[in-house]
């Protein structure tokens, strides 16, 4: 799983999101591809690094509050997916105490 993945499968979930995708070489888990979504007063940061760890962070703006921040290993990779479609229901969600 890396960016391209996600640009194929995750970003056209996220009608009316932007997107900015990024690179690094050498870090703590390898090489590591960044996607960053902001919708609206959400932000999104999705990292995949070379050696199998992914990150997802989402922050809500007008809460001023983190409301997901999950490091998953690679052994832990069966819930990258469960984990993504949170990401997309908390980033299309309106806000409303829904999450």
């Amino acid at each position: 799983m890396d960016s391209g993945w996600f640009q194929k499968n995750i970003e056209p979930r996220l009608a009316g999101c932007s997107f900015t995708y990024s690179s690094f070489s050498r870090g703590h888990f390898g090489d590591r591809e960044r996607v960053e979504v902001a919708a609206g007063r959400k932000l999104a940061t999705m990292e995949f690094w070379s050696e199998g760890w992914v990150g997802i962070d989402v922050y809500d703006l007008d809460r001023d509050d983190q409301v997901m921040n999950t490091l998953i290993s690679p052994e832990e990779n069966y819930l990258v997916v469960r984990v993504i479609e949170r990401m997309v229901n908390l980033m299309t969600s309106a806000g409303d105490g829904a999450w």
